[in-house]
């Protein structure tokens, strides 16, 4: 009702009964400059200017009332116009008409009217109370196939077939009875083609409220029809097909087509597939005309820009003469002379596209004669969006099916790669758990797939190798990159076998590919060489500590025994003299120290692994017995022009130690210092109290150790210097007895050191102190105190 509105030449508005406005046409909306949405908030009152309008007063007949009426514009201007106000059905519900018209407008003529409906694109026709028809436009006439004169003064039973006019005549009863406007659509079967209608019946009442007319309104929506019907329906059952049969896309898109062409009458139709990988239209499509035309076209080349063009909008789309549509220079293999040959004069052209991707082109040709009457341009995009949206569901669905018979082969022969191999293989969700197993792993483990899917890996890895799997199974660490494990697997017998794994994650399954082989035989192999290479090595070293120990003991014997002949020699000839035999016997004394102290810490060793080296605790004043030591050391390294340096931020700590034994743990680091340290170069001292322990530190800035020589410089016998090449003496047990002597103390020793920068020992004794015991304040007299600094150093001074 709306659409027949819109076409007369009055300005219509329609109001409920409270006056809220609820229609306007657009001749009425372009004089008063107003918009509907602006309007359609507004009260009739609000518009006009006496703002008296009473609706109940307005009696309910199609006669009504005239008055003129004062309308205000948008922009304030008053207008006035000749009015008829009446009461009608609107929308399902009783409504004020104000029909108007500009005052001393002449009154529309019949033969106006009939000019106006008969080119309207909509069927539209008045009966009388009796059923006769006195009016049908020209539209409606071609709808059912009949000429107006054909159906003016007669009755649909002398018209149409009885199948049509009994639903006429049918429909017509329910708007007598009911006394309300009626829409519904219909199939008719005109000429033997059955064709979807949508129809609207209004009753029509003279002043004393009797049927007088019956008006009537009906629209071709075949095409509509076939959007809903047809394309949707294939649509949404293309899945189901597509997994249940051959599902046949091309026969499909042919079926549809054909409709297409019956509804519109279209002299020829074409369907361009597109492939964005090879930029081709692909014409799967070709009906009537259009085989003709594309004879010889299978496949039309486009550049990347005209994709981007067309999806932007950019390119022609909609109905356009044929002769500015395509020339001869466009593309040589299509037949352009189908204008004069087959009276081709229209064609129209809709790209298909699902979310901004080019699907292909549905294209159509028409006649002069059989061209669209309106622009249908709206509808035939739809249709084009669910053709692109059929094709792109088939192709997923498609490409869905494919995907799932390649995944279901993949599975049945990885499922038969795992039942026939040697080795092992499995597959685990994230959780841990084994979802697939072969056959292997019963054989070499003896646990059956069953046992190990319900098993956690937890529950049979040894709990040394708990840790890697946690690691490998850990969200924050996990990587899709091959990774490789040497783990020990619990077998049904309570034994346990090395397992080499490789795992794979796999992230969009979720889950991990292990393969594996047993190792243990390996492991067993490897744990006898590397017990025999470990028996080498410290038969290696026993030989190493052998020569080192006979060098040691040697070069001091040899010495003293050499000094001693030239002493002998000496008296022989009555040449002696004192001060050269003072000097001979500093150097018998010194090495006399050097095997004292090759004695000592070849005693002390002995002691340590028989458990007879024992502390004699007492309490002294930490701080005392560190600072003494190492100012006491003070004119040795005057002799190497070494600054040495304590320092400390203590007075005083007391605590339980063997004074003693800390001296010498001090003397030897010391003397290290002292040794691997270059003329002018710098040995601090430091001493400090962290938390409950005394930290002592003892840095040089000498020549440094290498760092793999760092994890065995507290070995027995390790040396950093290779004995036949050593800038120093010494036997290279002396730092083990140190870290013996530290941790009996219950503290530690560290070291730190970098190549030409120096090294930094650091050990911590924990604060202890002995109940009712005295602090011991003098730990010994001077001249043995010096005697220990004596053998300490006695290999720091070459001969």
């Amino acid at each position: 009702m709306e659409a027949l509105l819109e076409k007369v030449d009055e300005y219509i508005l329609t109001a409920d009964y409270d006056g809220k406005i609820n229609f306007a046409n657009s001749k009425f909306l372009d004089k008063f400059k107003y918009k509907e949405c602006e309007l359609y908030k507004l009260n009739i009152n609000e518009i006009l200017t006496n703002n008296s309008l009473e609706i109940d007063k307005i009696p309910i007949d199609k006669n009504g009332i005239n008055k003129e009426l004062e309308f205000i514009t948008k922009n304030d201007k008053k207008i006035k116009l000749d009015s008829k106000l009446f009461i009608d059905e609107f929308k399902s519900k009783k409504c004020l008409f104000i029909v108007s018209k500009d005052i001393n407008d002449s009154i529309l003529t019949k033969e106006y009217m009939e000019l106006l409906l008969d080119n309207l694109y909509l069927g539209t026709y008045i009966k009388d109370d009796s059923g006769k028809y006195i009016y049908a436009n020209k539209t409606l006439a071609n709808f059912l196939g009949k000429t107006q004169e054909e159906m003016i003064g007669r009755y649909d039973h002398e018209i149409f077939p009885s199948n049509i006019s009994d639903s006429f005549i049918k429909m017509d009863k329910v708007v007598k009875e009911s006394k309300v406007a009626k829409l519904y659509d219909e199939e008719i079967n005109i000429n033997g083609k059955d064709r979807w209608y949508e129809h609207y019946k209004s009753p029509i009442y003279d002043e004393n409220n009797n049927l007088k007319y019956i008006m009537g309104i009906s629209k071709d929506i075949q095409l509509q029809k076939i959007v809903k019907d047809n394309i949707f329906k294939k649509y949404s059952k293309v899945i189901d097909e597509n997994n249940n049969s051959n599902f046949d896309i091309y026969n499909t898109l042919n079926d549809i087509s054909n409709n297409i062409i019956e509804s519109t009458n279209a002299k020829g139709l074409n369907i361009n597939l597109y492939n964005k990988d090879t930029l081709e239209f692909e014409t799967s499509i070709k009906l009537k005309n259009a085989a003709k035309v594309l004879a010889r076209v299978d496949k039309i080349k486009i550049s990347k820009d005209n994709e981007k063009a067309i999806l932007d909008g950019k390119t022609f789309r909609g109905l356009k003469g044929i002769n500015k549509l395509i020339t001869k220079t466009d593309i040589e293999e299509i037949d352009v002379d189908m204008e004069s040959r087959d009276g081709i004069k229209y064609a129209c052209v809709y790209p298909m596209i699902v979310k901004n991707e080019l699907i292909g082109t549905l294209a159509m040709s028409y006649s002069e004669k059989e061209a669209p009457k309106y622009n249908q341009d709206t509808l035939f995009e739809e249709i084009a969006e669910r053709l692109a949206m059929l094709i792109k569901n088939y192709r997923l669905s498609t490409e869905l099916k494919l995907e799932n018979q390649k995944r279901k082969e993949l599975e049945e022969e990885l499922s038969l790669y795992l039942d026939v191999s040697v080795d092992l293989k499995s597959i685990a969700n994230i959780d841990g758990y084994a979802i697939k197993v072969n056959d292997s792993w019963e054989r070499i483990l003896g646990w059956s797939e069953e046992e190990i899917k319900t098993m956690h890996y937890s529950d049979f890895i040894h709990p040394d190798d708990i840790d890697i799997l946690e690691n490998l199974y850990d969200p924050d660490c996990i990587e899709e990159e091959i990774k490789h494990l040497a783990i020990r697997f619990l077998c049904k017998d309570s034994s346990y076998r090395w397992i080499e794994l490789s795992s794979k994650y796999v992230k969009d399954k979720n889950i991990f590919i292990f393969t594996g082989i047993d190792i243990t035989k390996r492991k067993e192999v490897e744990e006898e060489k590397k017990k025999l290479e470990e028996a080498i090595q410290l038969e290696s070293i026993r030989n190493e500590f052998l020569g080192n120990i006979s060098h040691e003991f040697k070069t001091p014997l040899n010495i003293i025994l050499g000094i001693v002949q030239l002493i002998n020699k000496n008296i022989d000839l009555d040449n002696i003299n004192k001060e050269n035999l003072i000097r001979h016997v500093g150097i018998m004394k010194q090495n006399s120290y050097r095997l004292l102290r090759l004695v000592n810490n070849l005693i002390d060793i002995s002691r340590i692994d028989i458990g007879y080296y024992n502390l004699q605790l007492s309490n002294y004043d930490m701080v005392k017995v560190i600072k003494d030591i190492t100012l006491s050391i003070s004119e040795y390294v005057k002799h190497k022009k070494i600054n040495l340096s304590f320092n400390t931020d203590l007075e005083e700590v007391i605590l339980a130690c063997d004074a003693d034994k800390m001296e010498r743990v001090m003397l030897n680091l010391l003397s290290n210092a002292i040794k691997y340290t270059d003329d002018n170069g710098d040995i601090h001292v430091s001493l400090n109290k962290v938390n409950e322990d005394i930290v002592v530190s003892v840095k040089d800035n000498g020549v440094g150790i290498p760092k793999d020589k760092l994890k065995i410089i507290f070995d027995r016998f390790g040396q950093v210097n290779d004995i036949l090449s050593r800038r120093c003496e010494g036997s290279g047990i002396g730092l083990s007895i140190v870290k013996s002597i530290v941790e009996m103390h219950g503290g530690k020793i560290e070291v730190f050191s970098e190549i030409g920068k120096g090294t930094e020992f650091v050990f911590n004794i924990p604060i202890k102190i002995l109940k009712e015991e005295n602090v011991i304040l003098k730990c010994e007299n001077r001249d043995y105190h010096v005697e220990k600094c004596n053998i300490e150093f006695s290999d720091i001074y070459s001969i």
